[in-house]
């Protein structure tokens, strides 16, 4: 069953992505408005960098993590248990 463990693991998951994506975007010399504009190709999209760096985006899917980390050159390993 999802329990109190996988709230709070998906919970420092999305922390550290969003720590992660700030500190990668300044590396960059990338703006909000930059890191969204490589993600979507459209003007405008800040807001959507803003919420997930400022915490208010509470999960991303798999589709929008892949996009965010090619954008910010980042590759994620992932490594799966059966418990």
């Amino acid at each position: 069953t999802y329990n109190e463990g996988n709230i709070e693991a998906e919970a420092n998951l999305m922390e550290e992505i969003r720590t992660v994506c700030k500190e990668r975007r300044t590396q960059l010399g990338l703006s909000q408005e930059d890191l969204a504009y490589l993600i979507t190709g459209k003007e405008g999209r800040h807001g959507y960098i803003n919420r997930i760096e400022n915490g208010v985006t509470k999960g991303l899917n798999v589709r929008s993590l892949s996009r965010l980390l090619k954008a910010l050159r980042i590759e994620m390993k992932l490594t799966l248990e059966i418990i």
